[in-house]
């Protein structure tokens, strides 16, 4: 969620290994209602071109060939501002996909 706050992100993309993709609904229910929703009243250091709350969320369905295989250009083909990918480690640094990824 904080993440997510801190990119400003619009429209999130939701990307799940295929024995998880059963939870996806739940995960991006709670990411759309509480991201954005815990700001202080007053807070000097929220940004004003910071959205009121995430528009919306694409959950990512497609087979990759691995858990690990982050699908950063389907969440680019969708126009997504963050990716949340849930799987174990890749060889891709995160640093090198076309869209920021938690």
């Amino acid at each position: 969620i904080w993440r997510i706050e801190k990119a400003h992100a619009r429209h999130v993309a939701l990307q799940l290994p295929e024995g998880l993709l059963m939870y996806a609904s739940a995960i991006g229910d709670i990411l759309v209602k509480f991201a954005y929703r815990f700001r202080p009243a007053g807070d000097d250091t929220a940004e004003d071109s910071a959205p009121a709350s995430v528009e919306s969320l694409s959950v990512l369905g497609d087979v990759t060939y691995g858990a690990c295989c982050i699908d950063d250009l389907s969440a680019r083909a969708l126009g997504c501002d963050l990716l949340v990918h849930y799987g174990h480690s890749c060889l891709v640094p995160l640093t090198c996909t076309v869209v920021p990824c938690l």
